[in-house]
């Protein structure tokens, strides 16, 4: 069995799975519109006073483009926000996000979730396996919970194609749990303690973390080590 039913999984309710948890804070606003300016595939992290905001491109449609945008926030903030009408938000956000996405035309959808993350103790339990969401989630800060996800279908599909143990069996699943559960647990770990420190105003700490991400960022092999393990090339 594949359990791939999300967050709240019943399967894993159901089943009796142990899950490791941590509530945030803030909110976290989606924002899905179409604006006028290329982004060329990239996406961009903007580490803004009251959060971090991501930009995530999209397919374009006809001839706009469209991203979506998860901004972390004070929960008053974005419930205030989120009430305003459309024409509003898209001229707020035009204000914060303009010089890299161009005009936005309109705001196709905008909703609120809670933050939080979570891991299973294992993504294995006899012949069930948990992929995706049902097996971990995390904070949204470096944008990797998709990229999560697509490295368990991937792993799993390994596993499978290597034919080296029947399907189901002790060994298959516990393959996987190998292959999938350290990657999980690194980036839950990872992106909590993100959080933290971008949440940090001590002036001598935010002096030296700017000297430490100016050496990353002059550092292309250091860069291209970081963007590999994200992307799960390592």
């Amino acid at each position: 069995i594949i359990a791939a039913d999300g967050k709240n999984s019943d399967t894993k309710n159901l089943i009796g799975n142990k899950t490791f948890k941590k509530k945030y804070s803030e909110n976290a606003m989606v924002l899905n519109f179409s604006h006028k300016k290329n982004l060329n595939g990239v996406a961009y992290e903007i580490f803004l006073e009251n959060g971090p905001l991501a930009i995530l491109p999209m397919k374009q449609v006809k001839k706009n483009y469209h991203s979506t945008v998860i901004w972390s926030n004070n929960k008053k903030i974005l419930r205030s926000l989120n009430e305003c009408n459309n024409e509003f938000v898209a001229n707020f956000m035009e204000e914060k996000i303009g010089n890299l996405v161009g005009k936005i035309i309109k705001i196709n959808s905008k909703q609120i979730f809670p933050l939080s993350a979570h891991i299973n103790d294992s993504f294995i339990n006899k012949r069930l396996i948990y992929i995706g969401d049902a097996a971990h989630s995390i904070h949204p800060i470096a944008g990797q919970g998709w990229n999560l996800g697509v490295f368990d279908v991937k792993n799993l599909f390994k596993i499978c194609k290597k034919k080296e143990s029947p399907i189901g069996s002790d060994l298959f699943c516990k393959n996987y749990n190998h292959l999938s559960y350290n990657k999980a647990f690194q980036l839950y770990q990872i992106t909590d303690k993100l959080d933290l420190h971008f949440k940090n105003n001590i002036k001598i700490y935010r002096l030296l973390s700017s000297l430490g991400f100016g050496f990353i960022e002059n550092s292309t092999e250091f860069k291209n080590k970081i963007t590999k393990y994200a992307m799960g090339v390592n």
